[in-house]
């Protein structure tokens, strides 16, 4: 059941940190055991990809099974247990207060209901104590760079989203609002464009001035397809999910290397869209009265880390307005930044979103 407080804890009990970032298309998780300030990482690895916007609690219900299987890795008695299990969870849209209550609130029903049926056999005596905390995926992508929380990144994968901390614990983000009203720059939103604009240029319209694209056959080439036409019943079957359609900004990232306008526009556009978000979060940072960065701004994800060609328009926008600020482009493990959270929690002064005993 909930608790009131923080449970008591014993230097000879352990504590295992399971800490688990969901990105759309795959989740990665990470087990440690800590005794005193001696920690051991039990087990890692890759999950399912798990979109809380779009499969709700029953895709909540299905990740938490899976990922409490990954416990089978923890050796101990089966009854008895003294062991405390603090879970750290970043889910996309979880920054959004009505939407955290929501994953709590399933949470809830998930652990009062099936806890004790998925657990491993070998933690049948379950846990002192659980308890649980939520983050958003512009938290664990900057836990992840930065190691102390303070820092600015901009994430450009599936979505985006821009978020900053600085050294009061004064947080503000910019984007993240999900693939149907925002997720600019991302890998998603040049994919949903490179079909878009196509069409305009496959019915004559244009687009700022362009006529012909080499997108108009290479992308429904790359589905299978002859005509742009048959995008249409594509874009309306299941077979068009996030992923599928974020996976066409290969194709438009193929064709602006090789020169197409139409597909150079594109990543134009993307590039500046993410230094916009970049932009909104100094400004509100300098707004609260951080007024000196002496730290890079880190580009994440996987448009960032794969298309020179969105970091080098990011650049060209971005620095005519912050010329003095050092952009570095990093790889996150997503599921650290969750980790480095959980072990500063003292520090951040956070209580649980959820305990359980």
């Amino acid at each position: 059941m909930p608790l009131n407080k923080k449970p008591e804890t014993s230097d000879n009990s352990a504590t295992y940190y399971l800490a688990a970032d969901t990105g759309a298309t795959v989740s990665r998780y990470l087990l440690l055991r800590k005794v005193g300030e001696n920690s051991v990482v039990e087990a890692s690895g890759r999950m399912a990809g798990f979109n809380y916007s779009i499969s709700g609690k029953e895709g909540l219900f299905g990740f938490f099974k899976s990922l409490l299987g990954k416990l089978s890795m923890v050796q101990g008695e089966k009854e008895g247990r003294n062991e405390r299990l603090i879970i750290g969870l970043a889910i996309a849209g979880a920054g959004r207060a009505e939407v955290k209550k929501l994953i709590v609130k399933d949470i809830a029903s998930y652990f009062n209901l099936h806890f004790y049926l998925d657990l491993p056999k070998n933690l049948s005596g379950g846990f002192r104590v659980i308890e649980l905390y939520l983050l958003h995926d512009g938290e664990s992508a900057l836990w992840s760079v930065f190691e102390d929380g303070v820092g600015i990144i901009v994430n450009s994968g599936t979505g985006s989203i821009a978020f900053g901390r600085d050294r009061g614990g004064n947080t503000f983000r910019a984007g993240g609002w999900g693939h149907i009203a925002g997720d600019e720059g991302s890998a998603y939103w040049i994919g949903r464009e490179g079909i878009s604009r196509s069409l305009r240029v496959y019915d004559g319209r244009g687009f700022k001035g362009i006529y012909m694209s080499s997108l108009l056959k290479s992308i429904p080439a790359s589905l299978g397809m002859s005509s742009p036409e048959e995008l249409v019943s594509w874009l309306h079957s299941e077979k068009a999910g996030k992923k599928e359609i974020a996976d066409i900004s290969i194709v438009v990232e193929r064709e602006a290397k090789n020169g197409d306008t139409l597909a150079l526009e594109i990543l134009r556009d993307a590039g500046k869209e993410l230094a916009e978000l970049a932009g909104a979060v100094i400004e509100r940072l300098i707004d609260s009265g951080c007024v000196s960065f002496d730290r890079p701004i880190a580009l994440t994800g996987s448009v960032f880390q794969k298309c020179k060609l969105v970091r080098k328009f990011f650049e060209e926008v971005f620095s005519r307005k912050y010329k003095d600020m050092e952009i570095t482009v990093s790889k996150v493990s997503p599921e650290m930044g969750v980790k480095n959270y959980l072990f500063h929690l003292e520090e951040l002064k956070k209580e649980p979103d959820f305990q359980y005993h």
